[in-house]
This record gives C-alpha cells, structure tokens and sequence, in this order.
C-alpha cells in the first residue's frame, strides 16, 4: 500500500502543473492563469477613447461606463473644447493638451498617461457602440502573445500602396471591393490586409516596441501604417467581426469637416507614399493626379457639393506648398 501510494503522489505531480516559484519563494502564476478571470482580464487592459466633438458626448460616456463597469483602465482624450465640457458637466474625467491632436497624437497620449500594468491597449472610437463585451472574451489569455486584434465591423481591405493611396485621394472605391470575411468567427488577416483601427486591441509589448502610431498622419492612414509596420515585425494580425454587437457611425465628421478634414486626409496621404519609399515630387505628383480624378465625381459623394469642392482644391494647395494642412481648431471643434 505504501509502494501504491508512493506511485499515485508520482503519478499526480506529473499530471498536474506546478507554477514557478520567484525569486521571494512566492509561487507566480502564467500570463494566462492571471488573465482567466474576466475582473483580471479588464484590470490589465487600457481602453482609450479620443474625441472631437460634443455630438459623441452621449456615446462617450456610455463606452467609459461600459469598460470601467468591467473594470478596465479608460482613459479619454478630448481634441475639441466643446467635448471636454460636455464630458466634464458629467464629471467625467479627460485628458487633454488643450489643442486637437488629430487620432493618432491623441491615442498615444492616452497611452504614456497610463502607469498601470497592462497587457492590452484598447483603441475605441467615439462613434462605436457596443451592445456587451462578449467580443473580447478572444484575447482572454493571450496578453503574452504579440498580437492585433481588430473587432469592428469594416470589412478587411488591403493595405494601401501607391494605387491604393491614390484611388483613395481620387473617391475611387477600391477598398469597397473587399474579402468575404467571417462573421462571428475569429480568423487571421491574409498578408497584406488590414482592417480599420475603429475598435482594435493590440497586446500592449507589440505596441510599445512599435512606438504606438505615426504622428506624421494627422488624419487617416495611422492604422495602415501600423498595420504595416505590425506586419513586417511578424506579429499576428487577427479580425473578429460581430457587426451585431459593435456597430460604427463612419465618416460623419469627416463628412461634417471635409473643407477641414479633407486637406489633413491628402497631407497625411502624402507623408504615407513618402514614409514606404515614394520620392517627394513623385508622391506630390500621385496626390495632385488623385485629387483631379475625384473633381468630376464629387457629385457622388454625400458631403455638400460645394464645400467639398473647395476641400480638393485646399487639399492641392497642401500637396504643392501653397497652404498647412490643419485640423479643425480646439476651440471651434
């Protein structure tokens, strides 16, 4: 009997998993062990949240109550003065530089304003609404793994080149000619590929050795360029599209904007040629030959005739030195 039990208590330290004691003889616990608990998981995630406008106050707000209900760190940037009152008069807590940083300035700030231990970043929208948080149940357990996990509901699109860049500039719709993706299913992106940064977590490691978006790109092809830059380190790149539970307003305030918006969306597609190996007068020349083939088809677009007519030809005088690309002014937003 004694033999017997000396080979069960074998048998038994074998089957089962012993964690690794530290250095303090405390015994540690795996990155997944840690992450198990849906409380756990959220207290190692930052959510941030950028924001113009007061219009999105009311979703805002809902997204902050929503991620710090779980228990999640949510930190909001407020790019406009009319968003940081309206997020105030509801005592809700913004950072701001008092100055619109466009998305990708914004992002990495509420990133550096975080000291806690995190495993994910958590870039959010503020014209997305979440029915329940089911969705990112797919990065409980993974937050050692240099991953990008996007959950909104665009389509995957390939990531812009030169042709790309310049169909964008010219409205011709070649990234509305996508990949049937799943729906409901977490799946891994094709190489090339990327989906928009509206709702997408990236494993925080990955982020930091990426130095968190590019902020040459003011407005537009941040996420491309990490995507990219993602994709050359070898990190994996998944998408979970649940259109029925994440839903996102896209383009209203470009669409609101264009005569401000749009020159920031031609400079930053100017920096991108630029930035993956376009010499300077060859991506000028790319720019102004998009935003010629866009005149005869803005009929087409829903924004005002009128005003976007006069946002392509500020978008020229950016693209040839005549003008700064701006972004529409804290106090104005």
């Amino acid at each position: 009997m004694a033999a017997l039990s000396q080979a069960a208590r074998r048998i038994l330290k074998m089957s089962v998993p012993v964690a690794p004691e530290t250095a303090d003889g405390a015994t540690a616990t795996t990155m997944a062990q840690q992450t198990s608990n849906p409380n756990q998981f959220w207290s190692r995630v930052l959510v941030v949240i950028p924001t113009l406008s007061a219009r999105q106050a009311a979703s805002v707000k809902a997204l902050e109550r929503q991620f710090r209900g779980a228990g999640a760190h949510v930190v909001v940037v407020a790019n406009g003065r009319s968003a940081l009152n309206a997020l105030r008069s509801d005592e809700l807590k913004a950072v701001t530089r008092e100055r619109n940083l466009g998305f990708a300035a914004a992002v990495n700030l509420g990133r550096a304003t975080c000291e806690s231990p995190i495993d994910w970043v958590l870039l959010v929208n503020d014209d997305v609404s979440i029915d329940n948080l089911s969705p990112f149940d797919a990065l409980v357990g993974r937050g050692a793994e240099p991953i990008i996990v996007s959950f909104g509901p665009e389509p995957s699109r390939p990531i812009p080149g030169i042709a790309g860049t310049l169909a964008a500039l010219a409205m011709i719709p070649l990234g509305r000619f996508r990949s049937r993706d799943p729906i409901d299913a977490l799946f891994t992106l094709p190489r090339g590929k990327y989906t928009a940064f509206s709702v997408v977590a990236v494993q925080r490691e990955l982020w930091d050795r990426l130095g968190g978006l590019d902020e040459r790109f003011p407005f537009m092809y941040e996420d491309a360029d990490f995507a990219r830059r993602a994709e050359q380190m070898g990190a994996e790149r998944l998408a979970l599209h649940v259109p029925a539970q994440i839903r996102h307003a896209r383009g209203v305030a470009g669409r609101s904007n264009v005569r401000t918006v749009f020159p920031a969306v031609t400079w930053s597609a100017l920096q991108y040629l630029q930035k993956w190996g376009m010499g300077g007068f060859a991506a000028r020349v790319t720019c102004v030959v998009g935003l010629l083939i866009r005149v005869p088809l803005l009929p087409l677009s829903r924004a005002p005739l009128g005003e976007h007519l006069r946002a392509v030809f500020g978008a020229m005088a950016v693209v040839v030195g005549l003008r700064r690309a701006s972004l529409p002014r804290f106090e104005d937003a």
